[in-house]
């Protein structure tokens, strides 16, 4: 997960990235896209509510979300 909260001029906020601990196994297509496999999601990632809480610390300062593939991130956040 990754999050960026910016002025309307695009000056930077906060931020901030991390791994979340998937609470299911990687499938190894998707490990092959963004390089997270299952030992390394369990090694160094946060928990979903510590994600989850980050992400609405900066969702509710902002007027506008811009997401790529939205559809499927407002399902993984709900």
């Amino acid at each position: 997960i990754a999050a960026l909260l910016t002025e309307a001029d695009g000056t930077e906020r906060a931020c901030f990235s991390a791994i979340v601990v998937p609470g299911v196994p990687v499938p190894r297509d998707v490990t092959a896209i963004h390089g997270i496999d299952n030992a390394l999601a369990e090694a160094a990632g946060i928990s979903p509510q510590v994600a989850l809480g980050m992400w609405n610390n900066l969702a509710r300062r902002a007027s506008l979300v811009v997401a790529h593939n939205v559809a499927f991130d407002w399902l993984v956040i709900e």
